[in-house]
């Protein structure tokens, strides 16, 4: 099994995006590998995990959508990485969730968790 970090296509662009929304710092974490998410974000006096992740051949988009769990998409490190920080991470599809998960209150994202 391999740990090497490996960046979804989209993960550049929802970063870039965060980084626009006015007190939002954001640092892409991508290459970190071993289980760590995608991005950490600072905003509104809270530090955020993402982990990005986008359709692919093996997940089409209509199975991730429909599932309430997202916590099947992760891999065993990213697993162990969430359950220590569950409150703070999120697994993020595109922009918008990422925007949401941002910018509403916690109880408001909890399907993104």
């Amino acid at each position: 099994m391999s740990l090497r970090a490996k960046a979804d296509g989209n993960a550049r662009e929802i970063i870039a995006d965060m980084a626009t929304i006015p007190g939002c710092e954001v640092e892409n974490t991508g290459h970190v590998g071993r289980g760590f998410p995608d991005a950490v974000a600072s905003f509104g006096g809270r530090i955020l995990f993402f982990e990005i992740k986008k359709p692919d051949g093996r997940r089409p988009w209509a199975r991730m959508e429909k599932r309430a769990d997202r916590s099947w998409l992760l891999t065993e490190p990213e697993k162990k990485f969430r359950e220590r920080f569950a409150d703070h991470y999120y697994i993020v599809f595109n922009r918008e969730e990422a925007r949401m998960a941002l910018t509403r209150p916690p109880e408001e994202v909890a399907h993104l968790r």
